[in-house]
C-alpha cells in the first residue's frame, strides 16, 4: 500500500512538473513583454500595441494562476501588471473604445481579489471609486450584468456617496436582468422610502410573482403617496385576487373616476362590484335577523346596480363575448330583473353560445330565512359561460382591450419627444407670473426646487397620457398564425402593427390543434403597454377561444411597470479623473456617471419666452461648442447651459434652421475639428451666400512661449497647448471660407485662469499670461468675452456667462433685429458695468472685425 501511494505521488509531481514546463515559456514572454512595456512606457502615454501587449501578459499571467495558484512566477508578475491596468483604462477611454478601456479596468478591480492575493493588500488608487463606477456603468450598457453587479458592489463598498443612489438603482436593474429579486430588494434596505426603489421593487415581485412580497412594498408606496395612480391599481388588484373585494372595490371605483374610458379599470370595477354583492349575499344568508339581512342585501343590490351599469357598458363594446353577456344576465337576475336577464340569454343563443342561469333568486324582501336564495358562484369561480364571478387579469399600465386603431407601434414617437414637448410647454406657463401675484409669493412659488418637482409631476402625467393616447390608436387587426413549435410550445404570430408574438400553447389534451382550428373565431382582449426603451411596447395580450379557453402572450422583454424618466440610458463615462492616477495629479471635476436625461427648462429670463422668427434664415449655418465638462482641468462654469440657450436663439429668433445648427457639447479635440470641417463644406456648398457663426464657451488657454491662444477642448491639457485647437488655425480657416458673413463669439479668455477666476494650468504659478491678438481674415467679425489678461465671468443668478447672457438678453429685447454695433455696444457696456457690481473684476468684451470689412461690419445684421 505504502508503494502504491508513493507511485502515486511520484506521478503527481511528475504532472505538476509537466505543468510547470509547459507554462514557463508563455511566463517567460509575459516577463520578457512586460519588462518591454515598462521600460518603454514611462508614464508617457502609451499606445494601444503597448497595451496590448500588457493585457496579454495579464491573462498568461492568471491562466497560470489557474493551474497553479500558488504560482510565483504567475503572482509577481500580477504584482507588476496591476499598477499599469488603470492606464490601459484611460488610453482606451480617451480613445473613444470603452469596451477595450472595461477590460483593463475589470482587471484592476479584480486581479487584487483573486484567491491567491486574500492575505496581500493592494494600494488603490485614489481614484478606485471612479473606475469601478465606470467599470459598472459600462458593463451594464453592455447587458454584462454579473459584471455590472460586481462593480456596482465594489463602488458601494468604497463609501462614496457620489453616486450611490444611481449605482442602487443600475445595480438592481441588473439584478432584474439577471432574474435575482433578493439582488432587487437589497436597495430598499438602504432608500427605505425612496419611490423609484419601490417602483423598481413593486415591478420585480410582480414579476417573479412574489405576492407576499408585493403587498408589503405596494402599502409603502403608498403611504408615501395615497393617490399614486401606478400603484393603485397593483393594490387593487391584489386585494381583488385575495377575495378581498371590500377593500378592492373602493380602489376601483377611485381608479374608474380618473380613467373612466380605461375598459380594464371598468371590467374590473364591474367583476369587483358583482362579486362583493356576492359575498355579502352569501353572508346574508348566515344572519338570522331580518332585519339585518335585509340591510345587507340592499347594499349587496348597490354593488349589483354599480355591476350592471358598467357591464352594460362593457357588452356595448364586446357585444360577442359569452362572459360579459353572461355576467350581465347573471346581474339582472340577481337584481330581478328577469326580462332583461331572458333578453340577454337569447342574444347568447343567438350567438351559438350556451347560457346556464347562476343558482340565485331575486333579492326580493325575504318572508324568512327558509326564503333565502341560495348563495351565488364563489366569488373566485373562474370565468364560464355559465356566468358567475369572474376575474379579470390586470397588472400596472393597463390599457383597453380590442383590436385598437390603425397605427404601427413603429409609427408612435419616441417618449423622451412626446414628454419633453409637453413638459417643456407646461412648465413654461407654470412659471409665467400671475397678474394677482406677489412678487414674493411668486418667488416663493417658483423656485429650483418646485420646479423640479412640477417636473416630475408632469412627466409622469405625459407618462400615462401617452400610453393612454397611443395605446388606444395601436391595432391588431392582421395578426397571422403561423406554424406550431412544438419543441418549445409556442405559435409564432405575426402583426404587422405589433411586430411578432410568440403565444405560449400546450400540445396536452390536443389545445394547440384546437387553438390553431377555432383560429378565425380567436379574440383578442387585455391589452397591456408599457415604455420600454423610450418606445411605446406591447407588454401583454389576451387571446381567447369560442370555448372560453385563454392565452396569454406576455412580452418577457418588456417592462411590466417601469418609472419611466425621458431617457434612462446611460451617458458615455467622463474618465477625466482617472487620467490624474496616471499623471499623478488630482482632478479638478469629471468622473464616471449615469444620467437619467430631463427635461430642459429655462433659469432664467433669457431661458424663457424666447422671440420666434417668422422668417426662415436658410442660408445661415451655426457651429456651437460648450465646453464644460473637462477630464483634466476644472469645471467651466454653466458653459452647456450657455450652449444650448445660443442654439435655441439661432433657431427661433434668428431663424436658422434646426438642421443647419450643430451644437456639440464637451467636445473633444476630434469633435472640434470636425466641426471646423463641417463649417468649410457647407461654405463651399454655397457658393458664398452662406453666412456662418462659430460660437465658443469653454477655456481658453495661452502658449507661454509665442502668447498665441488655443481654445481648449475637453480632452486637452490646460499646460500643454498642443492638446489645443489653435486659435490661429481656426481663423485662418474660417477667413478663407467662401462665405458672405463669418461671425465669431468667444465666451472665453486667453489667460489661463477659469471663470471664477482661479488660475489655471499655464497660470499655475501665479502669472497671468496675456495672450496676442489673433487677426481675424477674410470676412469675419470676432466679438469676445474679454480682453487682454481678464478673465471671462460666470453670471451665476442667471445660470450663464456673462457675456452670453447679455449677448442673448440684446437679442430677445430686439426680436434679432438688431445690428452688430448694436450689439456689441450693448454687451461692452452692461458686462462691464455688470461685472464691476458682481465680481468685484472688471471684463471688457471686446469685437475685431477683418481689414476687408472694417468699415461695414457694425451695420451688418443677423437677417
Amino acid at each position: 500500500m505504502r508503494h502504491q501511494i508513493i507511485s502515486i505521488l511520484i506521478i503527481a509531481l511528475a504532472m505538476t512538473a509537466g505543468k510547470a514546463a509547459a507554462q514557463s515559456p508563455a511566463l517567460a514572454k509575459a516577463d520578457a513583454d512586460l519588462a518591454a512595456f515598462v521600460a518603454g512606457y514611462g508614464g508617457s502615454g502609451g499606445s494601444a500595441s503597448q497595451f496590448a501587449s500588457l493585457l496579454s501578459s495579464y491573462r498568461a499571467y492568471m491562466y497560470a494562476v489557474r493551474q497553479d495558484k500558488n504560482n510565483p512566477t504567475a503572482l509577481n508578475g500580477l504584482r507588476k501588471v496591476y499598477p499599469y491596468l488603470i492606464d490601459g483604462a484611460i488610453f482606451f477611454s480617451q480613445n473613444n473604445q470603452p469596451d477595450k478601456a472595461l477590460e483593463y479596468a475589470l482587471a484592476y478591480i479584480g486581479l487584487p481579489r483573486i484567491e491567491a492575493f486574500r492575505n496581500e493588500r493592494f494600494a488603490r488608487s485614489d481614484y478606485y471609486p471612479t473606475i469601478c463606477y465606470f467599470a459598472a456603468t459600462t458593463a451594464y450598457n453592455n447587458k454584462q450584468f454579473a459584471d455590472a453587479i460586481d462593480c456596482f458592489r465594489c463602488y458601494i463598498q468604497t463609501g462614496e456617496q457620489k453616486n450611490l443612489e444611481n449605482s442602487y438603482t443600475y445595480m438592481a436593474r441588473a439584478y432584474k436582468f439577471a432574474g435575482d429579486l433578493n439582488g432587487q430588494l437589497a436597495a430598499l434596505k438602504v432608500y427605505p422610502t425612496t419611490a423609484n426603489f419601490l417602483y423598481e421593487a413593486i415591478n420585480a415581485c410582480i414579476e417573479h410573482k412574489a405576492n407576499d412580497r408585493l403587498e408589503t412594498y405596494v402599502n409603502r408606496a403608498l403611504s408615501l403617496n395615497p393617490g399614486d395612480m401606478k400603484v393603485l391599481p397593483v393594490k387593487a388588484k391584489l386585494m381583488a385576487d385575495k377575495g378581498d373585494y371590500a377593500t378592492a372595490l373602493p380602489l376601483y371605483e377611485r381608479l374608474y373616476k380618473a380613467k373612466p374610458n380605461d375598459f380594464n379599470v371598468c371590467r374590473m370595477y364591474a367583476t369587483v362590484a358583482y362579486n362583493h354583492a356576492a359575498q355579502l349575499i352569501n353572508g346574508a344568508n348566515s344572519i338570522d335577523n331580518t332585519t339585518l339581512y335585509r340591510q345587507q342585501r340592499q347594499k349587496a343590490d348597490t354593488y349589483l346596480k354599480v355591476a350592471a351599469g358598467l357591464f352594460e357598458r362593457i357588452v356595448t363594446v364586446y357585444p360577442g363575448e359569452v362572459k360579459y353577456l353572461s355576467a350581465l344576465a347573471d346581474t339582472y337576475k340577481c337584481m330581478g330583473r328577469d326580462a332583461d336577464a331572458d333578453r340577454i340569454a337569447a342574444q347568447i343563443r343567438a350567438q351559438g353560445g350556451t347560457y346556464v342561469a347562476s343558482n340565485v333568486k331575486s333579492l326580493g324582501t325575504p318572508s324568512g330565512s327558509q326564503d333565502r336564495q341560495t348563495a351565488m358562484s364563489s366569488p373566485s369561480a373562474s370565468p364560464s359561460a355559465a356566468g358567475g364571478a369572474y376575474r379579470q387579469g390586470g397588472g400596472v399600465m393597463q390599457q383597453s382591450a380590442g383590436a385598437g386603431g390603425t397605427m404601427s407601434l413603429a409609427d408612435v414617437p419616441a417618449f423622451s419627444v412626446y414628454a419633453k414637448k409637453y413638459v417643456e410647454a407646461a412648465i413654461n406657463k407654470w412659471q409665467l407670473k400671475d397678474d394677482y401675484e406677489t412678487l414674493d409669493e411668486y418667488k416663493a412659488r417658483v423656485t429650483d426646487a418646485t420646479r423640479e418637482a412640477k417636473i416630475k409631476e408632469l412627466a409622469a402625467v405625459a407618462e400615462s397620457n401617452y400610453i393612454a393616447e397611443y395605446g388606444a390608436r395601436v391595432g391588431w387587426n392582421n395578426l397571422r398564425l403561423e406554424r406550431y413549435d412544438a419543441e418549445n410550445g409556442v405559435f409564432l404570430i405575426k402583426s404587422p402593427e405589433m411586430g411578432d408574438m410568440l403565444l405560449p400553447v400546450p400540445r396536452t389534451n390536443n389545445e394547440a390543434r384546437q387553438f390553431e382550428a377555432q383560429w378565425n373565431t380567436v379574440k383578442t382582449d387585455d391589452a397591456q403597454f408599457c415604455i420600454s426603451d423610450d418606445k411605446l411596447t406591447l407588454a401583454r395580450l389576451t387571446f381567447r377561444t369560442n370555448t372560453g379557453k385563454k392565452y396569454i402572450y406576455n412580452n418577457n422583454a418588456s417592462l411590466t411597470y417601469q418609472n419611466t424618466q425621458i431617457d434612462y440610458n446611460f451617458e458615455s463615462v467622463d474618465m477625466a479623473a482617472l487620467t490624474a492616477a496616471s499623471a499623478q495629479k488630482a482632478p479638478a471635476g469629471g468622473g464616471a456617471k449615469i444620467v437619467n436625461s430631463s427635461v430642459s427648462v429655462g433659469k432664467s429670463d433669457i431661458d424663457t419666452g424666447i422671440p420666434v422668427s417668422k422668417k426662415s434664415n436658410d442660408n445661415l449655418f451655426a457651429v456651437i461648442i460648450s465646453n464644460e465638462n473637462y477630464r483634466r482641468e476644472s469645471k467651466v462654469q454653466f458653459a452647456n447651459n450657455d450652449g444650448e440657450a445660443f442654439r435655441n436663439y439661432c433657431i427661433k429668433t434668428l431663424g436658422c434652421p434646426e438642421k443647419n445648427v450643430h451644437h456639440t457639447a464637451d467636445a473633444t479635440f476630434n469633435d472640434m475639428k470636425a466641426e471646423v470641417n463641417w463649417m468649410t463644406t457647407v461654405a463651399n456648398a454655397y457658393g458664398g451666400k452662406a453666412r456662418i457663426i462659430f460660437y465658443y464657451a469653454g477655456h481658453g488657454i495661452p502658449d507661454e512661449a509665442t502668447k498665441s491662444a488655443y481654445l481648449l477642448p475637453v480632452d486637452g491639457f490646460g499646460s500643454d497647448v498642443s492638446t489645443g485647437y489653435s486659435l490661429d488655425k481656426l481663423y485662418a480657416t474660417l477667413g478663407e471660407l467662401p462665405a458672405e458673413q463669418v461671425t465669431v463669439f468667444l465666451d472665453a479668455c486667453f489667460s489661463g485662469s477659469q471663470r471664477d477666476g482661479k488660475n489655471m494650468a499655464s497660470a499655475a504659478r501665479g502669472v497671468a499670461i496675456k495672450a496676442k491678438n489673433s487677426t481675424p481674415k477674410g470676412n469675419m467679425v470676432v466679438m469676445s468675452a474679454a480682453t487682454g489678461n481678464e478673465t471671462a465671468y460666470p453670471y451665476t443668478e442667471k445660470g450663464h456667462g456673462l457675456f452670453t447672457y447679455f449677448l442673448l438678453k440684446k437679442l430677445k429685447d430686439t426680436k434679432g433685429d438688431v445690428s452688430y454695433g448694436e450689439l456689441i455696444d450693448y454687451v461692452h457696456s452692461e458686462v462691464s458695468k455688470k461685472s464691476i457690481v458682481e465680481n468685484n473684476k472688471s471684463q471688457t468684451p471686446t469685437s475685431t472685425a477683418a481689414p476687408a470689412v472694417e468699415s461695414g461690419w457694425r451695420k451688418w445684421s443677423f437677417r
